[in-house]
């Protein structure tokens, strides 16, 4: 029975084919476009959830800034340290501004980055 279950399984692999559109749609954007789209969805988002930000002063703002700093600069480090030949952005310090944090009052646990580094962690995390 298991060798008739490989043969069929195997004759549905080696038959299948992956049908593709003429036109890629995975075609890749440049790096301004997705710092606009980034921060097109940073502006709607910053709408959408306006009632619900927490304000940078809250606790939990607090922690997101300084644990998101921590986690930037050794990823920063990390990078510069593996890829010197690449072309890299300016290394981030704990207390700089190069993402920005925005913590959302919500029950769900979540959290994301939208392109030009724009940080949402959604307090069901905590």
């Amino acid at each position: 029975m298991a060798i008739t279950f490989r043969r069929c399984y195997h004759q549905h692999i080696t038959s299948s084919t992956l049908v593709l559109p003429s036109t890629s749609r995975y075609k890749e954007q440049s790096a301004e476009w997705e710092k606009r789209l980034g921060d097109q969805e940073y502006q709607r988002l910053l709408k959408q959830y306006r009632n619900d930000i927490l304000p940078p002063t809250h606790r939990a703002s607090i922690t997101v800034q300084r644990v998101g700093g921590r986690i930037s600069a050794a990823a920063d480090k990390f990078t510069q340290n593996n890829k010197s030949n690449q072309q890299q952005r300016p290394p981030t310090s704990p207390t700089s501004n190069a993402y920005t944090y925005t913590v959302v009052r919500s029950e769900t646990p979540n959290a994301f980055v939208l392109p030009n580094d724009h940080v949402f962690v959604l307090t069901g995390l905590f």
